[in-house]
């Protein structure tokens, strides 16, 4: 009886064994392969990265230059060739991840144009700091309706003010139209209307 007993105990040892390989295991199986899984994507991820890295590393501007005029009132566009871009490695992506010194400041190009073989990549930036040559200003504000508004009823006053600051290389009209002012407690973001009248632009406030 003793011998029934611990056979059936054995075999109900082994059944349960059996079974424990058959369910348990390939349940353990796949949690090894799926952790093995994530541990080999993030070891690639961290080869991928530091090979991104490395090839960042040589990229670099030519020093940019300005243009010679203010593109409007307080900015100027400057523009450069990357260097050191690797063999293979995606020209654009590295003009726009690629930041320059620019006044004082990194900045990265809010353009980039791919010119070939002899012109290669080119970076240009609109810079609005620093700019102190573009910064045009008026020199004083005259009303030229003393006798009421430009037209019955219509609210309005004729101001006249000299645009000061101005080079020869700029445009004139350009500049006029981005120069704020403010007189009388009052703001503006430009003119409404610029003429080159003896030096005058004109505003309607």
């Amino acid at each position: 009886l003793a011998f029934v007993f611990i056979l059936g105990w054995i075999i109900a040892w082994v059944v349960q064994d059996m079974w424990a390989m058959s369910i348990l295991g390939p349940s353990a199986t796949e949690r090894r392969k799926i952790v093995w899984d994530r541990e080999y994507a993030k070891h690639q991820n961290q080869r991928e990265e530091e090979e991104e890295a490395r090839k960042k590393a040589g990229l670099r501007w030519q020093d940019p230059r300005p243009d010679e005029h203010c593109l409007r009132y307080g900015t100027r566009r400057y523009t450069s060739k990357l260097e050191n871009v690797p063999e293979g490695y995606s020209k654009l992506k590295a003009c726009h991840e690629t930041q320059a010194w620019i006044n004082g400041r990194w900045s990265t190009p809010s353009q980039c144009d791919d010119q070939g073989l002899w012109g290669g990549i080119v970076g240009t930036w609109v810079v609005d700091y620093e700019e102190a040559s573009c910064h045009t200003f008026w020199e004083f504000f005259k009303d030229k309706a003393l006798q009421g508004c430009t037209a019955q009823g219509s609210g309005m006053r004729r101001i006249e003010s000299p645009l000061k600051n101005l080079y020869g290389e700029d445009d004139g009209m350009r500049m006029c139209a981005s120069t704020p002012a403010e007189f009388h407690g009052l703001r503006f973001d430009g003119p409404h209307s610029c003429a080159y009248w003896v030096g005058f632009a004109l505003i309607y406030p």
